[in-house]
């Protein structure tokens, strides 16, 4: 019923007499002049404070700090009267103009569905309070809602009053004044509901109860702080002190550069007494690097090392004369071989006969295989002859043996001596070419076959002794080139050491420069910084003043959420003060023809937004429950009609309006309600909705 405007009215009505800053009335007054604007939005994604820091940011400044007063908060200033009729139409469900007269003390408005039940009740409130709140609930426009929905159009309703002795009058709306009068179903069966949800839920108890719950959710929807959308920090200054940052570090830095060019000298000198305990630093890198003058060590055995390594031939006489000797010792016992193979080469003869005799065997064993005669008729076996025969022979066949093996030997040891032969040429053809060409030695055959020794053995064997002499030579280049792989071996060590210097030498002179060149860097920044900085600082003087505005804005702003949400906080206690014993008595009434001991004795209304309704049983004094747990939902409702209408009461509201009383309240309590409404005159003047 209340709307988020009304209930926010009274808000500042309320701050108005607080002691609190000019700013906080600024914001007070800011929100309220973009009321629907933030009220669309809530804190979910900082939505709200989306919205609201760029207003404040704009207008806060020139938003005056005094709180409007509003004239419908001293509801004593204009008496109701008595209701005298209700003018209505066309407006919402009313086509035709209708006039209905309300003079009596109770008026009971009954019909079926679709007569316009619900449309008389929102003309009354729309005539008593400026408003209605199914349209507020539904965010849609006043004037759009009132609208028959045929005619597309409305005429304002008009209700009229006659105060003692005088004619009727308008009503006029007063929000504040007559808030309470209005008692909806919607409200009491919310109410019944919320009991039966979570705690977290039933703290909009009271909020819905009395129609403030959209205010409530409205204050809710309000984000911690506005800091998140606000200059708090100045981008500029924050960029300006790191970069004075980087002054600091640079002035540091030439601050320190003594020192540590004392400590890089240290490490330099203790680098040269490693490589030389004599020489100084400058003279360990001019030895070992070199010079433009002169070579140093590294790149001269680096050199050394890189130059092709010398040929190692592996040719000595030795292995000549050796090979030369073995060749005619295996050649002589190979003649002995030949020749007396000759002798007795007709039992050669024989001994193939023998071998083709034992042959044919296996295809006539008992017939003669030259005659064919049976081996029973003649004078003597040819197949026992024969292996006789080889028997006698195995002298031959050994000779037979050493002679082939000889003669491989032979041909194996003339192979070996001709590839020492071609070795040897062929390193005197890279080696001594002069003097090869000056031996006119024979050419030797691409491969040992025939008689192609004897041309090195004729006349006294002077090719074989030239040869001879020519790999003395041979072997003397060899134990030169033996001596430099061992050198090369010995270099190849020097380098690793050497360059393991020059890595250590390398690292100083990096640290060297790096240090130059920080030490350049950083006279460059001091000596710039004004120049290269000067927008920036004259940016950052504009920005002062911005920040401090927007300090202001966050102070402004949190005081005023802080006196915002505690008098969210406060409003349960101030809407049920005095009401408790009230309360029971209507609860007691509604419930008359419940059992004694389950009337209430005692009741208490929370002071809290999240307070618990405690009562106690006449059965049970003393004892107090949670009225939420142990109530049925027909006696919450009943709980919820009677702190309404007790709050009607306190406030002297001059009339009640109860919406739809037969689907608000069950069977088995509404005996209770209407006598207690129409018997015991619990108010003046009852507007009484029923189907």
């Amino acid at each position: 019923m209340a709307s988020i405007r009304a209930e926010y009215q009274r808000f500042l009505t309320a701050l108005a007499v607080r002691p609190v800053a000019e700013d906080v009335r600024r914001m007070s007054n800011l929100v309220f002049h973009h009321l629907q604007h933030l009220a669309e939005v809530g804190a979910a994604r900082r939505a709200r404070s989306t919205r609201l820091a760029p207003i404040a940011v704009q207008h806060l400044a020139a938003t005056s700090f005094d709180l409007p007063a509003f004239t419908n908060i001293e509801a004593a200033a204009h008496p109701l009267g008595t209701l005298h009729q209700l003018r209505v139409g066309p407006f919402r469900g009313f086509t035709q103009p209708e006039t209905f007269d309300l003079s009596r003390p109770i008026t009971l408005v009954y019909g079926p569905n679709g007569t316009g039940k619900s449309s008389f009740c929102e003309a009354l409130e729309t005539t008593l309070l400026g408003s209605i709140t199914e349209a507020q609930v539904k965010r849609l426009d006043h004037r759009t809602y009132c609208n028959n929905a045929r005619l597309r159009r409305h005429v304002p309703p008009v209700l009229t009053s006659v105060g003692v002795g005088g004619a009727p009058t308008p009503v006029q709306p007063n929000e504040e004044a007559y808030r309470f009068c209005f008692i909806e179903k919607n409200r009491l069966n919310t109410f019944a509901r919320i009991a039966a949800r979570t705690p977290g839920d039933q703290r909009q108890l009271i909020a819905t109860l009395f129609g403030v719950d959209q205010f409530a959710d409205f204050v809710r929807g309000f984000n911690p702080s506005l800091d998140e959308d606000l200059n708090l920090t100045g981008q500029q200054a924050q960029e300006l002190a790191g970069r004075r940052a980087q002054l600091a570090a640079a002035e540091q830095i030439i601050q320190t550069n003594p020192g540590r060019l004392e400590q890089l000298t240290t490490q330099e000198a203790a680098l040269a007494t490693t490589i030389h305990p004599t020489w100084s630093y400058s003279e360990v890198c001019d030895w070992l690097l070199g010079t433009e003058t002169q070579q140093g060590r590294l790149p001269y055995v680096q050199a050394c090392l890189d130059a092709p390594p010398p040929v190692i031939y592996g040719v000595t006489l030795e292995r000549l004369t050796t090979l030369l000797d073995e060749a005619y010792r295996v050649n002589e016992t190979w003649l002995g071989s030949s020749a007396e193979l000759v002798k007795r080469s007709g039992e050669v003869s024989y001994q193939q006969l023998y071998d083709a005799v034992l042959k044919l065997a296996d295809s006539a064993p008992s017939s003669c295989p030259a005659c064919g005669t049976n081996l029973a008729n003649v004078a003597q076996n040819p197949y026992e002859r024969a292996t006789a025969g080889l028997k006698q022979l195995a002298e031959l066949s050994e000779l037979q043996r050493r002679e082939t093996e000889q003669r491989a030997a032979l041909q194996e040891v003339m192979r070996s001596l001709h590839l020492a032969m071609t070795n040897t040429v062929r390193a005197l053809a890279a080696l001594l070419p002069d003097q090869l060409r000056g031996a006119a030695l024979p050419m030797l055959p691409q491969f040992s076959q025939g008689e192609w020794l004897h041309t090195w053995m004729n006349d006294e064997r002077r090719a074989w002794q030239a040869l001879l002499a020519l790999c003395s030579e041979i072997e003397r280049a060899d134990k030169q080139a033996l001596v430099i792989q061992e050198q090369r071996s010995a270099l190849a060590h020097e380098r690793q050491c050497l360059d393991d210097f020059r890595i250590q030498i390398e690292r100083a002179k990096t640290l060297r420069a790096a240090n130059e060149s920080q030490l350049l860097q950083a006279r460059d920044t001091v000596a710039r910084f004004d120049e290269a900085n000067g927008d920036l600082i004259a940016a950052v003087a504009v920005e002062v003043p911005i920040v401090q505005f927007h300090h202001r804005i966050k102070h402004a702003y949190d005081e005023f959420l802080v006196e915002l949400r505690s008098y969210m906080e406060q409003l349960p206690a101030q809407l049920l003060q005095g009401l408790a014993e009230s309360a029971r008595d209507l609860y007691n009434a509604f419930n008359r023809d419940d059992p004694p001991a389950d009337l209430s004795h005692a009741l208490w209304l929370p002071l809290a937004e999240n307070g618990k309704i405690e009562l106690e049983f006449a059965g049970e004094p003393g004892v107090r429950y949670d009225a939420l747990i142990v109530l049925s939902e027909g006696h919450i409702k009943c709980l919820g009609l009677a702190i309404l209408l007790a709050k009607n009461l306190a406030e002297n509201c001059p009339i009640v309006v109860f919406d739809d009383v037969v689907n608000a309240i069950d069977d088995e309590h509404r005996n209770g309600i209407w006598r207690t409404f129409f018997e015991e005159g619990s108010s003046q003047k009852t507007e009484n909705k029923a189907r």
